[in-house]
């Protein structure tokens, strides 16, 4: 069965709240129910409320994310006031959708759900734009919004890029230094949002480390140095020297594992959340050039 609501309010009371009071923001359910609206009428369309007879909340909404960006896009996000003389009384007939209207503190505009459940409509305005409004459920702390954005920001880290010199297509020599190095590694900063909370999560890849395939081992701080100088016969700076060329038919592996640090700042203060490793693996051949002299 499906209801039909009509509320009519004054032109003045539309001007106070045009947006949030009855539509949800962008992505976001709006209790099950969609809403037309046409000169001073409102009419709020609602889905059937579920068996138990209690109407039937939206799940909580996720955090926003804002942009995979450095740096993020600045936005200024408040609650949305309403002007002197609001009475949530004035909507109460909307409770057929599903919740009814309150006043928050400092006369911010919450919705109230037979569940229990409660959400506050904040709006947020960036550069260029006009002002966006959304529900935020009011149970979502500081530290959700910090889980979300260094999740987001972990997942993405890419994996190692080489930047070898020999490549491993064309492999190496014995005695023929290696430059170790890794590209497109920059860090990856996301932000995300849940109303007046917010989190930044930078991840910054710290150290690598390279192991040659024969038991050694070279730990270089950042992502190496690719090579400058294509004559030299000496490693690099993050480099190696084989001195032993591979078995035949069985090239050593190479394994880089790129070290990630995750740091963040919030609306709750900043901190460090630990690392993460990216590891790839190539095969890498190395030969040996054996050189006959020749005397006068």
């Amino acid at each position: 069965m499906r209801c039909r609501v009509a509320l009519v309010i004054v032109a003045v009371v539309l001007a106070l709240l045009p947006i949030p009071s009855y539509a949800a923001g962008p992505g976001e359910v709006d209790g099950g129910c969609g809403v037309n609206s046409g000169g001073d009428t409102i009419a709020v369309e609602c889905a059937e409320p579920g068996s138990s007879g209690d109407d039937v909340a939206p799940p909580p909404p996720k955090p926003r994310l804002t942009g995979i960006t450095s740096p993020p896009e600045r936005c200024v996000t408040r609650p949305a006031v309403a002007a002197d003389g609001w009475d949530p009384a004035d909507y109460g007939n909307i409770q057929a959708s599903g919740y009814s209207f309150g006043a928050a503190v400092g006369g911010g505009v919450l919705r109230l759900f037979a569940n229990g459940r409660t959400e506050q409509v904040f709006s947020r305005t960036c550069p260029g734009r006009d002002a966006e409004y959304s529900w935020v459920d009011t149970s979502i702390t500081v530290q959700d919004v910090i889980d979300d954005a260094v999740g987001r920001a972990s997942r993405a880290v890419p994996g190692p890029s080489l930047e070898l010199s020999p490549s491993p297509e064309a492999g190496g020599i014995v005695n023929l230094g290696l430059w170790l190095s890794l590209a497109g590694q920059d860090p990856v900063t996301v932000r995300a949002e849940a109303g007046s909370l917010w989190a930044e999560a930078t991840v910054t890849l710290a150290s690598t480390s390279w192991d040659m395939g024969n038991g050694d081992v070279v730990e270089c701080d950042g992502p190496g140095e690719a090579i400058v100088d294509t004559e030299t016969l000496d490693e690099g700076p993050c480099g190696y020297t084989y001195r032993q060329s591979s078995p035949d038919e069985d090239p050593y592996v190479l394994s880089v594992t790129a070290t990630w640090q995750i740091t963040y700042r919030s609306s709750g203060g900043s901190g460090s959340t630990g690392t993460l490793d990216r590891t790839l693996s190539v095969d890498y051949d190395v030969d040996e050039i054996q050189t006959i002299g020749v005397s006068n």
